[in-house]
């Protein structure tokens, strides 16, 4: 039945409606603004936000009494796209709909069924999933995953490393696999050794979701807002790359983030949530906590080495790359780009300029 729009004012000053952590306008506050009263939320998530929104114009354009929109240049494009979209409704509705894929729904008591209708509809955009790999961002409302693109790497183990990682990868794969099963990796070793490389080979072994936590984050892994969400990620994989500072001996003063890791990794949380952590490094093992190497926590460690001589000139052969000469072991980073100048810095032949003088 088509109902009849009313006219609709701001009811509080309209600085008020705008907040330094949220990129666009606080739902919250817009609602409280037009309607004069403390919202309920449904959240609707992972949603395929153009069909959502086309479907809300769609269905409900007899109910939409005002909007509001950001919008924003498209880099790749160079179009310009609506990245937030505020909705206010007949009956105290408020729907906010974002580019992330996240559907807000503000209603009162009184509009509760049709909020929940309103639910239901956009349920039906839910996107499948697909992606293997998430990360954390930090966002106007906090802390979020996204869905990023992981390609599988073409390699074989055999054929990329060293001969002991052949044996270790079938027990490391099979521990991955378990479910309800919490435990620490640990992969080591210089730059270029192929560490990254092979997570990105594991990860498309496994049914399960991966999380990549960025190692400026890591610090903060004891943080609430980290907590609030691995509680609803059970089963899953949590990489932290370039994991020193998180790694050292809490003798430095490390003590709540390596606390948190401890309990993820063999404690009541991990026991409770099932989740396994990767963590890779470039330095030695010699600072690490010890309490990290502890048996039944730590599921593996392995040192990613230099292939040796041999191997390099195997590797080269395969890659269609035969008129080198190895004389030392050699990275996968310098097999793969052989053929790349190299930009090593020769302090020698440098010549200061500026503020910098030689002593």
């Amino acid at each position: 039945m088509k109902t009849t729009k009313q006219e609709l004012k701001i009811k509080v000053s309209e600085m008020a409606l705008f907040e330094q952590r949220w990129p666009f306008l606080n739902p919250s506050r817009v609602y409280y603004a037009y309607f004069e009263a403390v919202p309920n939320y449904i959240i609707c998530k992972r949603i395929e936000y153009i069909k959502a929104k086309n479907w809300v114009e769609g269905s409900l354009s007899d109910q939409i009494l005002k909007v509001h929109s950001r919008r924003e240049l498209n880099d790749s494009s160079c179009e310009i796209e609506i990245t937030d979209i505020i909705y206010i409704l007949n009956n105290q509705l408020l729907i906010k709909i974002e580019q992330t894929g996240c559907i807000f729904i503000l209603y009162i008591d009184k509009s509760k069924e049709m909020a929940e209708v309103i639910a239901e509809g956009i349920k039906n955009f839910k996107k499948a999933y697909t992606s293997k790999l998430s990360t954390f961002i930090e966002t106007g409302e906090g802390l979020k995953l996204f869905d990023i693109k992981s390609n599988k790497p073409k390699l074989s183990i055999k054929g990329n490393y060293n001969e002991d990682l052949s044996c270790l990868h079938i027990k490391i794969l099979k521990e991955l696999k378990k479910k309800d099963n919490s435990g620490l990796f640990l992969f080591y070793g210089i730059p270029g050794t192929g560490k990254s490389t092979y997570i990105r080979y594991l990860i498309h072994l496994l049914n399960k979701r991966v999380i990549f936590l960025p190692s400026k984050l890591a610090g903060s892994l004891d943080s609430p807002k980290f907590l609030s969400i691995l509680v609803n990620q059970p089963n899953s994989i949590l990489i932290i790359e370039d994991a020193e500072d998180l790694l050292s001996s809490r003798e430095k003063g490390n003590s709540s983030s390596i606390s948190m890791l401890l309990n993820l990794t063999d404690g009541m949380l991990g026991e409770s949530l099932g989740i396994q952590v990767i963590c890779t490094f470039n330095s030695t093992l010699i600072n690490i906590d010890k309490a990290l190497l502890r048996k039944g926590r730590l599921k593996a460690m392995y040192e990613f080495k230099p292939l040796n001589v041999m191997k390099s000139l195997s590797l080269l052969k395969n890659l269609n790359i035969s008129d080198n000469v190895v004389k030392e072991p050699m990275t996968l980073a310098d097999i793969y780009n052989i053929k790349e100048q190299n930009f090593e810095f020769n302090s020698q032949n440098h010549k200061f300029i500026g503020f910098a003088q030689m002593t």
